[in-house]
């Protein structure tokens, strides 16, 4: 019993040590996180500023200003990634009206939108300080992140990863009705999610809601996937048959070498004219 009156101001620094630890990696995974903004507006403000539409982009100001554009545009890509739509009419409402550095803006300021849903998550999973900050600063910093930021084309890439995020932390936090109608957003914008996403949902909700997020996210990702091989339009891409796909996975195999290296910098020598070297 005489113990016990040392005990408590012993616990008592042991809990102002760790609550002093923790604002102190809190501090420094702010530093982190504005850091990796920093770097990221230092590397993308200038194309704000400058930028001009890149091929995509230039059709989209123009094309949907002709007569038959939306009924080509429906028989070409059919019912796949209709979140495509969203960037058509944002991209063709404001082209011309503003300078493209502000039509730029939207997919950058998503894309800075994903770095802090991506710290939320983290956080939400139990990651500490500074690590749930440097997880989100890394995405921004991503050769991904910084193309879809400067892209207005590919504003489905960062909608659809802002949708998955949203989805998951609502499957962590045991409401599956709101997760399966994200992730179905998701699904709909970026067909990596389709796969990736029931495994995810599974992993991070409650043990007694695991199955409902799986079961959920796996029959929504069945449905969606038989719409676009029914109604997948009719450009190369999309009107392959399943068969064609398998076959092309082990076409030209190198190039999984040779455009990494390519990615990092390594030129490939001049190829003659009559075919690859050896």
């Amino acid at each position: 019993m005489r113990g016990e009156p040392e005990a408590i101001p012993i616990r008592q620094e042991l809990l102002e040590t760790e609550s002093s630890s923790g604002a102190t990696n809190a501090t420094w995974g702010w530093r982190f996180l504005f850091t990796f903004l920093l770097l990221f507006a230092v590397v993308t403000v200038p194309v704000i500023v400058n930028g001009a539409p890149l091929h995509d982009d230039f059709g989209r100001c123009v094309d949907p200003r002709k007569a038959d554009y939306w009924q080509d545009h429906w028989e070409a890509q059919g019912l796949f990634r209709p979140a495509t739509t969203i960037e058509i009419v944002v991209t063709n409402g404001v082209c011309g009206t503003v300078p493209f550095g502000l039509v730029i803006l939207i997919p950058w300021l998503v894309t800075i939108g994903v770095a802090f849903l991506t710290r939320s998550f983290l956080r939400e999973l139990g990651v500490p300080s500074p690590w749930s900050e440097i997880g989100a600063g890394l995405w921004l910093l991503a050769p991904l992140g910084t193309e879809t930021a400067l892209w207005p084309a590919t504003l489905h890439v960062t909608l659809g990863l802002g949708l998955a995020l949203m989805a998951l932390m609502s499957f962590h936090k045991g409401n599956v009705l709101l997760g399966a109608a994200l992730g179905l957003g998701s699904y709909l914008s970026v067909e990596q999610a389709i796969l990736a996403l029931p495994l995810a949902a599974f992993m991070v909700s409650p043990r007694d809601k695991r199955i409902r997020a799986w079961t959920s996210s796996v029959v929504l990702s069945i449905g969606v996937l038989l719409v676009y091989s029914q109604w997948g339009g009719t450009t190369f891409g999309l009107a392959a048959s399943l068969p064609q796909r398998i076959e092309n996975v082990f076409r030209d195999v190198e190039e999984y070498a040779i455009m990494p290296a390519i990615g990092l910098g390594f030129s490939p020598s001049p190829q003659p004219s009559g075919g690859r070297s050896r």
